[in-house]
C-alpha cells in the first residue's frame, strides 16, 4: 500500500512533469516565433529609417535644385526686363526720329513749294532756274539750307 500509494505520487509528478514540459515546449514556441516576428519588426523598422533618412536626403537635394532653378529664372527674368526696356527705349527713339523725319519732309515741301513757286516767278522773268529748280539730281533740301543725297544717312 505504501509501495501503491509512492507509484501513484511518482506517476502524477509525471503526468505534472509532462503537462510543465508541454507548456513549456508551448512556451518556447511561442517565444521564438515572437522572437522571429521582433526581427522582423526591428528589420523593418531598420529599412523604413533609412529610406526616412534617403527621403530626407532626397528633399533637402530637390530644394536645392528648385532654389538653382529658381534663380536661373530670376536672372532669365531680369534679362528679359532689361531687353525690354532697352527695346522700349529703341521704340521711343524711333518714334522720335520718325517724327522728326516726318516734321523735316514736312518743312521741305513747303520749302520746295516755295522754292517752286519763286522759281516759276523767276523762270517766268528770265527762263532760267539757275540750277535750283527742275530737276535737283536726287538731293533732298531740307529747308535749313542743307542738302542731302539719297546715299547720305539723315
Amino acid at each position: 500500500s505504501r509501495l501503491r500509494s509512492a507509484l501513484e505520487e511518482l506517476s502524477a509528478v509525471i503526468a505534472q512533469r509532462d503537462e510543465i514540459k508541454s507548456g513549456l515546449q508551448e512556451t518556447m514556441a511561442r517565444c521564438a516565433s515572437a522572437m522571429v516576428r521582433s526581427e522582423r519588426l526591428e528589420q523593418s523598422e531598420r529599412i523604413l529609417r533609412q529610406s526616412n533618412v534617403n527621403i530626407n536626403r532626397s528633399k533637402h537635394l530637390l530644394q536645392e535644385t528648385m532654389v538653382e532653378q529658381l534663380t536661373v529664372v530670376r536672372v532669365q527674368l531680369e534679362r528679359a526686363q532689361e531687353q525690354n526696356r532697352d527695346l522700349e527705349a529703341a521704340v521711343r527713339r524711333q518714334r522720335s526720329n520718325a517724327e522728326r523725319l516726318h516734321g523735316l519732309v514736312a518743312q521741305d515741301r513747303s520749302a520746295s513749294a516755295e522754292d517752286g513757286a519763286a522759281s516759276a516767278r523767276s523762270a517766268g522773268r528770265s527762263g532760267d532756274d539757275g540750277g535750283r529748280g527742275g530737276s535737283r539730281g536726287g538731293n533732298l533740301s531740307l529747308g535749313s539750307g542743307r542738302q542731302f543725297s539719297a546715299a547720305q544717312p539723315i
